[in-house]
């Protein structure tokens, strides 16, 4: 069996599960540097970005915010939350129970009448693609066989549900991307009425969001790939285990065997940890913005 090496303790909970999955250690860039912030940066901004940054960094915004002060506008209390500060946290939990929500961290019970281990109804009954989509019809209709193994179906539905999980993956990282470059925005229309140091923030912000949101993307985009692999790794030795297991069964028994499903639930659990893990890294730019935010909120 192999086991994965450590992962660097500096990396991110997303760097540390995608180099478990990979069986490998995350990249050397991750460990521990002697190389500061703005040498780290170089390698991700182009001369064009770091001008930018460094004219918003050095900026002094004589100009007043386009809005008055918050202590102007809103008086405030001690311990009191902004109410921008509260969206963020609203829009994070609302975003981790789509995620806990989602089809493909729900198992489904088999069809009633249906025998386990069969192509269809291993599919749509135990978690694969969900009853009723194009694809869980078309397996229906031509549903494979019995032949001298019985994990032909268990194929068969294997690269269906790889494909189904990879849609769902793309899909979480669609919706994680869209709340929260919107929420992002907010959050720096916010700063910018509050202050000229949080004006000076949003400012930064806004050049870095510009400078590596495509880097970033780029990035995240591996992630269904390297849970494919995973998922392939996973089912090659189920597989295995069930072309071993079936071996000495009678032929007129074969249909009647239940394929070995339960590496799906630890495919789905690991899945899932790994999509709560990108939201965090995701939000690190949110809680940060969040928490200037508050503090000058609570500071007028």
């Amino acid at each position: 069996m192999l086991v994965p090496p450590r992962a660097s303790p500096g990396s991110t909970p997303l760097a540390r599960l995608l180099a478990d999955l990979q069986a490998r250690p995350v990249h050397a860039s991750h460990s521990v540097s002697a190389q500061t912030l703005s040498d780290q940066l170089s390698h991700w901004l182009s001369w064009t970005d770091a001008i930018a940054l460094s004219s918003a960094l050095s900026s002094a915004l004589s100009s007043a915010p386009t809005s008055a002060p918050l202590s102007a506008s809103q008086p405030c209390a001690q311990g009191a939350t902004h109410p921008d500060v509260a969206m963020a946290a609203q829009v994070r939990r609302g975003l981790t129970e789509t995620i806990h929500a989602d089809s493909a961290f729900m198992a489904r019970k088999p069809a009633p009448g249906a025998r386990p281990g069969t192509g269809s109804a291993s599919l749509a009954g135990r978690g694969g693609i969900a009853a009723g989509s194009d694809a869980n019809r078309t397996t229906a209709t031509a549903a494979p066989a019995a032949g001298p193994r019985a994990t032909q179906a268990f194929v068969s539905d294997a690269a269906l549900e790889e494909t189904f999980f990879r849609q769902r993956c793309l899909s979480l990282q669609q919706t994680m991307e869209t709340r929260i470059a919107h929420l992002r925005a907010h959050l720096r229309q916010s700063l910018t009425a509050c202050s000229a140091d949080g004006a000076r923030l949003a400012a930064v912000d806004a050049v870095l969001e510009r400078a590596l949101s495509q880097k970033e993307r780029a990035l995240l985009a591996g992630v269904s790939d390297t849970l494919g692999r995973y998922f392939g790794r996973l089912h090659a030795h189920a597989q295995d285990v069930a072309a071993q297991e079936s071996g000495d069964v009678p032929l007129e028994h074969l249909s009647l065997q239940p394929a070995p499903r339960a590496w799906i639930d630890g495919f789905r659990d690991t899945m899932r940890g790994v999509m709560l893990a990108e939201l965090a890294l995701r939000f690190a730019p949110i809680e940060g913005l969040a928490a200037a935010l508050h503090a000058l909120h609570t500071s007028c």
